[in-house]
């Protein structure tokens, strides 16, 4: 008996049709992936690969197609007219068809289709770039729902639907021996059943397969085995890729982003026997070098290997005038090395970005967020505000809110946020430990190299960064002659500023310090002791794992915090509005 095929998957899709609805249709596959996550015996197998030129930076990824497509077990082809005129998607599945004959198998290919088609006509050039491919894709069967595709993808008949789906290919995958196999010519299905018909399918047609195609199966001499649930799951992507954008999620612009277009991949070479050439080795990315994996994601910047001097030394808490219970915890100062490059989040991650991960998972809201409250005499405290969250923190009107650095996520809610980002990219990230993180926010390379409290050194701290400067002093009607509480200059921010408005580090980071406080990985502990021997290893022992390490200052601390060397604990599953986090892996773009 044949092992069950593993549950890694390829969903192809035209470009552009992705920019046009403003990156719903990878929507499919993080909704996809996430409910065979949910179906499949084996979770932590589940992969589903997609390669599309709306992917920007992404070429390492573009290039290994072939490779990808060599090791799925299914394939979702998203069929549009677009798709239907695209070299790349017919190439696609192409590829996935030579996988599936290996496979011996003739059930893995699950077409959806996107619209009406049955005004195509494969011989037309502009209809269609290889007849071949559509016959292929209308010998499946396959359901339109074109009409429905305006459905809410939050509804529970979509929710239900995409687990049917699910259900299905992972029923089709772990019940691989008992499937009908390939007998005979290799190629039968690149002559398919009703290849002479003259354009795809109507959606009734699609729904009912062929007349012919039924009758085989009547008659037991189909290859493919058709699971009714499949049937149910393929209705489902109308929601999912119907009008419906991320501003909607969480209100904050009326205007939605410009997509970013990235270049077309490079197109593989054949060789002299008309073989497609491996794609070539690439270098490792170049020192501050850039990259984006999705429109939504963050963009990473490579930070080269090297030493620093982690922790501060004993007169530089004195001279920053740090409070005695906030004291001695960055002890003692030490060497540390960080032996490879690694990837940092240039910003913080935005409110943008997080909403991309909730619109995937359905994340709902909890618990509320703490405020800082301060009355007329100047005290102030941290009061727990339900209606407050990460969506509308309080602050009035916002300039720019889609680029502003999210708040009120705790420690988990930025956890669950990596792992679904290493999802969606196919790529590891993480928080940063803090180890990396205060090497990231020094920007230097070699412990000999001074490194002051903050990385701007004497400049003024409002052309870098967001802090407790004049415009907050003005907004809660503070001292603002304190010099003790706030910085002498004005940022134009009282609250959270967007990302990359002041100028970055040597790194070209930006916010490393101020504007929000950025979770790490690593446990609290009250100094340096006992630190981890592994510079890339979060400090995880369960001294304190009830507390994580927050870094970096934000828009509303007094100056004394907002250094680089200078460490805070908070209760992981604490939200205030001045806490975010930023990302970071070690593993190159796929």
């Amino acid at each position: 008996m044949a092992d069950p095929l593993r549950p890694i998957g390829f969903i192809s899709f035209a470009g552009a049709d992705d920019i046009k609805s403003e990156g719903r249709l990878r929507q499919v596959r993080l909704q996809l992936m996430q409910a065979l996550h949910d179906a499949a015996a084996t979770p932590a197998d589940v992969k589903v690969w997609q390669a599309d030129t709306a992917i920007p930076q992404s070429g390492r990824w573009l290039g290994e197609v072939p490779r990808a497509i060599g090791e799925s077990n299914f394939f979702v082809p998203i069929v549009t007219p677009e798709f239907l005129r695209s070299e790349a998607c017919c190439q696609e599945v192409m590829r996935f068809r030579k996988r599936e004959i290996e496979l011996e198998r003739n059930d893995l290919i699950f077409p959806l289709v996107y619209i009406e088609t049955s005004n195509v006509n494969p011989r037309r050039a502009r209809d269609c770039a290889d007849p071949e491919v559509f016959a292929l894709l209308q010998s499946r069967s396959g359901i339109a729902f074109h009409d429905l595709r305006l459905r809410d993808p939050e509804s529970h008949a979509v929710g239900e639907r995409i687990a049917g789906l699910a259900a299905a290919i992972d029923t089709t995958l772990r019940h691989a021996a008992s499937t009908p196999r390939l007998q005979g010519d290799k190629d039968q299905t690149l002559d398919p059943l009703s290849r002479d018909a003259g354009g795809m399918a109507s959606a009734g047609t699609l729904r009912a397969g062929s007349k012919q195609r039924n009758r085989k199966i009547r008659a037991g001499e189909d290859t493919m085995v058709f699971p009714w649930r499949l049937a149910l799951g393929l209705i489902l992507i109308a929601g999912v890729l119907g009008g419906y954008t991320l501003d909607r999620i969480y209100g904050l612009s009326d205007t939605p982003a410009a997509p970013v277009v990235a270049a077309a991949p490079p197109r593989p070479v054949p060789d002299a026997a008309g073989e497609d050439k491996p794609p070539p080795n690439r270098e490792p990315p170049k020192p501050l070098s850039e990259q984006q994996d999705c429109p939504h994601c963050p963009v990473m910047v490579f930070l080269p290997p090297g030493t620093f001097t982690m922790g501060v030394q004993p007169d530089e808490e004195k001279q920053a005038k740090v409070p005695e219970e906030y004291r001695n915890h960055a002890f003692p100062a030490h060497v540390r090395s960080i032996p490879e490059g690694f990837h940092m989040g240039k910003y913080p991650v935005t409110r943008r970005e997080y909403a991309a991960f909730v619109l995937a998972t359905g994340r709902a809201d909890t618990n509320g967020c703490y405020i800082w409250v301060q009355n007329r005499e100047q005290r102030g405290t941290w009061v727990l505000k339900p209606e407050i969250t990460w969506r509308d923190p309080g602050f009035g009107a916002l300039e720019m809110p889609d680029n502003l650095p999210v708040v009120c996520v705790s420690h988990r809610d930025a956890q669950d946020y990596v792992k679904w980002l290493s999802l969606q990219v196919g790529r590891v990230f993480h928080l940063p430990t803090e180890a990396e993180w205060e090497y990231a926010a020094r920007g230097v390379t070699s412990a000999d190299t001074a490194s002051p409290p903050r990385y701007w050194g004497e400049a003024e701290s409002c052309l870098f960064a967001n802090v407790a400067d004049q415009s907050l002093a003005a907004k809660w009607g503070g001292d603002k002659g304190n010099p003790d509480r706030y910085f002498k200059c004005n940022d134009r921010y009282p609250f959270t500023a967007p990302v990359g408005y002041f100028l970055p580090n040597a790194f070209n980071l930006h916010d490393m310090l101020g504007n929000v406080w950025q979770w790490t990985a690593d446990c609290w502990h009250e100094n340096y002791t006992e630190r981890p021997t592994s510079d890339h290893q979060a400090w995880d022992s369960p001294v304190d794992c009830k507390r994580r390490v927050e870094r970096g200052g934000s828009w509303d601390f007094e100056p004394w915090a907002v250094r680089s060397g200078f460490r805070i604990g908070v209760d992981s599953n604490y939200r205030d509005t001045n806490s975010g986090f930023r990302v970071a892996s070690y593993e190159p773009a796929p």
